[in-house]
């Protein structure tokens, strides 16, 4: 049985509500064409009646005109009278039954046109409910998979991997191949600053995108919030859905990688000789370790360079914030000539000058740092970028929060329900609008097409007020 959320009710109700609405519409249309006969009949013989006296009328006026003697006159004088008013009543009787008739068939016009549009609705609506169910039906399954005793295994074992083996294996391989000695970490530390620096330019480049994302749909919910809402609120969903079955899908494989990665740069002592690293050689280690003291004495000049870019991205991003706070008002705003963002602007120019003196003191001891680099070798580079990469891994499977992912699934998905039910009533407030007025044109128009008629029988006495 297919999993129910508020969503799948929501399309549920959306289906079986287009689905009644088509039934009503059937119903009212086969009312409407069975009440039409009448209503031409009574045109019919609204015509026929005019018909008849117009033809009594004529006839007495040729009897009037052979009449010799006044005095014989006063009978046909009556009777033509009589004849002209119901003439009048006959002419107001035609009007009244075309109005009725041309009324009852913009009606079923518009009916008709409602019911093909229902009709369309019924399979859209029973479509995307069926599509919703499958989808709950997916989620459900890797809500069950993140909260499984594997990925639990895995979490548990992320959180102490860091204290054995073998990731102090590979830790103190790395660690004895770029650093003066085994009590200093000072090179080991300057590559996890690195990787560090690595992951945060990653994160800042997300981030400009998140801010964006932001602004577009705050410009939206204060000029239009319906939109807006269901757009911030699909990607929100999408968002919590794709961080849950991630951790579903691959977290327990990554984990088993990483620790891989990290077992094949130390394995056992017994392990055939291609197994064995065998980089760096002596030789190659004996020029690491000479290049070490002095590379270990310029490494803090870079750590400052990079904790100077940390503040300068952070300045950055105050003054993007700003920026498209004001594109909000003003689409031509310039972030680099104007003076609201003024202090933002500073504090990046200031940084940027922090930065610049960070930069020409690491450029004074660069030297040193080069020849380090350049003797080690790229099989040991690799293994340490495979290193951090791993211990990234395990920070981030150690970190997991599947409860936290399934209340975000749970609330973006409520959220979600309140934005596409309130797009609907919209869309459907807008639609009922759309049919007022399409009516009313239809009306008018026809009204203009015999007003001219309609205005001078009613001048001569001919229509009735209504």
């Amino acid at each position: 049985m297919s999993v129910s959320t508020p969503l799948t009710i929501l399309a549920d109700a959306t289906r079986d509500a287009a689905l009644a609405s088509k039934n009503t519409l059937t119903q009212s249309l086969a009312a409407q064409d069975a009440a039409l006969p009448t209503l031409l009949k009574n045109v019919a013989t609204a015509t026929t009646a005019l018909a008849t006296d117009a033809a009594l009328e004529a006839g007495l006026r040729l009897d009037l005109a052979r009449i010799e003697l006044p005095s014989d006159s006063d009978p046909i004088v009556v009777a033509l009278e009589n004849v002209l008013v119901h003439e009048q009543g006959a002419r107001a009787e035609i009007e009244a039954a075309t109005d009725e008739l041309a009324a009852a068939q913009l009606r079923r016009a518009r009916t008709a046109a409602d019911l093909a549009s229902a009709a369309v609705a019924v399979g859209v609506t029973a479509q995307r409910a069926d599509q919703e169910h499958a989808a709950a039906d997916q989620v459900g399954a890797w809500s069950t998979a993140a909260a499984a005793p594997a990925v639990a295994a895995v979490k548990a074992a992320a959180q102490t991997a860091k204290n054995g083996d073998p990731y102090q294996a590979a830790r103190s391989r790395i660690q004895s191949i770029v650093d003066v000695s085994t009590a200093d970490t000072t090179l080991y530390e300057l590559f996890a600053r690195r990787a560090a620096e690595a992951a945060e330019r990653d994160a800042d480049v997300t981030a400009t995108v998140t801010r964006a994302t932001a602004a577009v749909q705050h410009f939206g919910a204060a000029n239009r919030p319906s939109d807006a809402t269901l757009a911030g609120a699909e990607a929100a969903y999408a968002t919590a859905v794709a961080d849950l079955r991630d951790i579903a899908e691959n977290v327990v494989a990554r984990y088993a990688a990483a620790i891989s990665a990290l077992t094949a740069m130390v394995p056992p002592a017994a392990a055939p000789v291609p197994l064995v690293p065998v980089s760096p050689t002596v030789a190659e280690q004996g020029a690491i370790t000479a290049a070490a003291t002095d590379a270990a004495a310029a490494a803090p000049k870079e750590v400052t360079v990079y904790d100077r870019r940390r503040d300068l991205r952070t300045k950055l991003a105050d003054l993007d914030v700003k920026t498209l706070a004001e594109i909000e008002i003003d689409p031509s705003f310039d972030s680099d000539t104007s003076a609201v963002a003024q202090a933002q602007r500073q504090a990046v120019t200031d940084a940027r000058t922090v930065l610049a003196t960070a930069g020409q003191a690491l450029a004074g001891v660069q030297e040193p740092l080069d020849i380090y680099e350049a003797a080690i070798p790229d099989s040991v580079k690799d293994e340490i970028v495979a290193f951090f990469a791993a211990d990234r891994v395990i920070d981030q499977v150690a970190a997991i929060d599947v409860g936290a992912l399934q209340a975000a699934v749970t609330a973006a998905q409520t959220a979600l329900v309140g934005a596409r039910s309130g797009a609907q009533k919209l869309a459907a407030s807008g639609a009922r609008l759309d049919g007022e007025l399409a009516d009313r044109r239809s009306a008018a128009d026809a009204w203009t097409a015999v007003s001219q008629a309609r205005r001078a029988a009613l001048i001569r006495g001919e229509g009735r007020p209504s």
